[in-house]
C-alpha cells in the first residue's frame, strides 16, 4: 500500500496527486482530508485530460474538521486504468491551510 500526504495553502483545481501509470489501476483504499474551512473535496481521473470524469462527488468537511473515509480493497475506488489522480477543492471563508492523506494500491 501507498501513501499520498499533501498540504495546501489554497483551494486546488485538478491538480495532480498522483501519477498515471501505464497499464495500471490506482485504487483509493482510504481517504484523509484535514481543513480549517469548511469547503467541498473533489478526486478526478485523468484531471484536465481527454478521459477526465468524478472519481467521487463532492465530498463535503466542515470547518476545523476531518473527513475520513476508509474503503478496504473491497470497496476502494479505482481510478480509469492508466490515468493519474486529482483532486479539486473548494473553500468557504478566507483559503487556510487542508491536508490530504491518500492510501491507495496499484493494480494490474
Amino acid at each position: 500500500m501507498v501513501r499520498c500526504i499533501r498540504e495546501f495553502a489554497a483551494a486546488q483545481n485538478k491538480s495532480t496527486l498522483v501519477a498515471a501509470m501505464t497499464e495500471k489501476t490506482i485504487l483509493i483504499v482510504r481517504i484523509c482530508i484535514t481543513t480549517r474551512r469548511p469547503g467541498t473535496f473533489t478526486l478526478w481521473s485523468d484531471p484536465g485530460g481527454v478521459d477526465e470524469a468524478y472519481v467521487t462527488p463532492a465530498l463535503y468537511a466542515g470547518e476545523d474538521s476531518v473527513l475520513d473515509l476508509t474503503l478496504g480493497r473491497g470497496f476502494g475506488l479505482p481510478v480509469t486504468r492508466g490515468k493519474s489522480l486529482g483532486i479539486s477543492s473548494v473553500l468557504g471563508g478566507t483559503p487556510e491551510a487542508h491536508g490530504l492523506i491518500l492510501w491507495y494500491e496499484l493494480v494490474d
